[in-house]
C-alpha cells in the first residue's frame, strides 16, 4: 500500500477511470431516456407564443323566419392590440345580416391568471326562409402587441355554429312572408281635395311601420297603375331601419281630364310574433272627382294615321330599293355589321333585361314564372357596364336600399327550390333608376376626361 502523499499505482488509477466514465454514461443515458418519455421537462425550452382567442355565440339558436337571432363574436389578446381586427361581414345566402347600434364595444377576461384585452362585436341575422344556416368557417387577420418587438399577427378561422329557422304552423301561404310584434298602415293625401279641377295635382303618401323587423320586408305598397287622366309620379320609395322599420312610397297624382278616379286600397296580410297568429293592416281607397272636361280617345284617328305611316314606310323601302339595288349587298352588309355592334352595346342588353322581366311577370300571373332567366339576363347586361362590375357592387353604387334587397332576392329565387316573393315591378323601375345614374356618372367622367379643344 503507498505511503500518505504517495499517487496511487497506475492500475488503480486506471480502475478509478474507467468506474468513473461508467457511471456517467449511465446518468446521461438515464436522462437521455427520462427527456424522450417527457419531452421539455430536462431541457429548457423557449416558451410557446399564445394565440389569440376567437369565441362565437348565438342567441337563440332557433328563430321564426323574420325574426333576429344575435350572434356575438369576441377576440381577445394575451396583450393589446396593435391595430383594429378586421371582423368578417357574415353575408349569409338567403338571410339579412345587420350590425346593431354600438355593435363594437371593449372588454377584457382572465385567462390563465392572466388579463387578456379582447373587442366584442354584434351582429344580427335575419333569416329568409325557413332553412338550416351553418355560420362560421371565415377567417380574419388579428395583430396584436408583442413587447420588446415587433407586433405579432395571427390569422383565425372562426368556429362553424349552426342556426335553424322555421315558418311558423298557420304562416306558411303568407305571400310575401312579413313577421313583425306590429305592422301599422296609413294614408296621407295632400291637396285640395273637395274642389279639384282638371291641372290641379294631389300627393298622396303610404306609409307602413313594422315594429320588429328590418324595413327590407316590407314589400312594395302601391301596386302598378294605369289611370286614364291621370299623369301619375312616383318617387323612390324611402327605407329607414328604426326601429320601428319604416318603408315610405309617394304618388303625385296630375288630373289631366275630368271625372272620377279612385286609388285601390292597401291590404297586407302578416305574421304577429307576440300573438302567434295572422294579422291584417289596411288602409281604404281613395276617391277623387275632378271638375272640367273628360278626356277624348280617338282610336279610329290614331289607327288611320298609324296605318298612313306604315304605307307610306313601305313606299319609301320599295323606292329605295328600287334606285339603290346596285348597292343594295354594300348597304345590307353594313346594316348587319351595325346589327352585331348594336346587340354587343349596354343599352341592347338592358332592353333584352327588362323584356325578360316583363315576359317573367306575364308568367307570373300564370304562376309560370321561373326567376332564373331574368337573372341571368341582369349578368349579361352587368357585363356591358365593365370590367368588375357584378349585381352586388352596381345596386350597392348606383342603387338604393330596395335594389340592393330585391337583387338578393333575385340572386336566392334563381336557384332556390322553394317559392320566393319577388317585385318584379319593383325591380325593373329601380334598375331603370340606378342605370339613369350610372349613364349620368359615366357622362360626367367623360366629360371631365376630354382635354381642351383651346389649351
Amino acid at each position: 500500500m503507498p505511503a500518505r502523499g504517495e499517487p496511487p499505482p497506475p492500475r488503480v488509477r486506471r480502475c478509478v477511470r474507467r468506474s468513473i466514465v461508467s457511471s456517467v454514461r449511465r446518468r446521461l443515458l438515464a436522462l437521455a431516456l427520462v427527456n424522450i418519455a417527457f419531452p421539455g421537462t430536462l431541457l429548457a425550452q423557449e416558451p410557446e407564443q399564445q394565440q389569440p382567442i376567437v369565441r362565437v355565440e348565438l342567441s337563440p339558436e332557433s328563430v321564426s323566419v323574420g325574426e333576429a337571432a344575435d350572434l356575438r363574436v369576441t377576440v381577445l389578446v394575451p396583450t393589446w392590440f396593435a391595430s383594429p381586427p378586421v371582423f368578417p361581414t357574415f353575408e349569409i345566402p338567403s338571410a339579412i345580416t345587420r350590425l346593431p347600434p354600438d355593435s363594437s364595444f371593449p372588454t377584457s377576461e382572465r385567462v390563465g391568471g392572466e388579463s387578456w384585452s379582447g373587442i366584442v362585436r354584434e351582429y344580427r341575422v335575419y333569416p329568409l326562409r325557413g332553412a338550416t344556416y351553418r355560420i362560421g368557417g371565415q377567417r380574419m387577420q388579428i395583430r396584436y402587441a408583442n413587447p420588446g418587438g415587433q407586433p405579432l399577427s395571427a390569422e383565425i378561422t372562426i368556429p362553424d355554429i349552426v342556426l335553424r329557422a322555421t315558418v311558423p304552423p298557420g304562416a306558411e301561404n303568407l305571400q310575401p312572408y312579413i313577421a313583425g310584434r306590429e305592422l301599422k298602415l296609413s294614408q296621407e293625401i295632400t291637396g285640395d281635395i273637395a274642389s279639384l279641377q282638371v291641372g290641379d295635382a294631389v300627393v298622396v303618401v303610404y306609409t307602413a311601420k313594422l315594429d320588429g323587423t328590418p324595413a327590407l320586408f316590407l314589400p312594395r305598397l302601391v301596386p302598378s297603375l294605369d289611370l286614364q287622366g291621370v299623369s301619375i309620379y312616383a318617387d323612390t320609395p324611402i327605407l329607414e331601419e328604426g326601429p320601428p322599420g319604416r318603408r315610405s312610397e309617394k304618388l303625385t297624382l296630375v288630373f289631366e281630364s275630368g271625372g272620377e278616379f279612385t286609388l285601390p286600397g292597401v291590404r297586407l296580410d302578416w305574421w304577429n310574433t307576440g300573438t302567434g297568429k295572422i294579422d291584417t293592416s289596411s288602409v281604404p281607397a281613395a276617391s277623387f272627382s275632378v271638375a272640367g272636361p273628360t278626356a277624348v280617345n280617338g282610336p279610329s284617328m290614331r289607327s288611320a294615321t298609324n296605318w298612313q305611316f306604315v304605307l307610306a314606310s313601305l313606299a319609301a323601302v320599295l323606292a329605295a330599293v328600287t334606285l339603290a339595288r346596285p348597292t343594295l349587298a354594300a348597304l345590307t352588309s353594313r346594316f348587319h355589321a351595325a346589327k352585331r355592334v348594336h346587340r354587343q352595346s349596354e343599352k341592347y342588353a338592358f332592353n333584352e333585361l327588362r323584356g325578360t322581366l316583363r315576359r317573367t311577370l306575364r308568367r307570373t300571373l300564370r304562376r309560370q314564372s321561373t326567376p332564373r332567366a331574368v337573372y341571368h339576363a341582369m349578368l349579361h347586361w352587368l357585363e356591358r357596364l365593365g370590367t368588375g362590375m357584378d349585381a352586388r357592387r352596381f345596386s350597392t353604387v348606383y342603387g338604393t336600399d330596395e335594389l340592393i334587397a330585391a337583387v338578393a332576392q333575385l340572386s336566392v329565387a334563381a336557384y332556390s327550390d322553394s317559392d320566393i316573393a319577388l317585385d318584379l315591378s319593383g325591380l325593373n323601375r329601380e334598375l331603370a333608376a340606378a342605370r339613369a345614374r350610372w349613364r349620368k356618372t359615366r357622362s360626367r367622367a367623360t366629360r371631365i376626361a376630354l382635354p381642351s379643344l383651346n389649351p
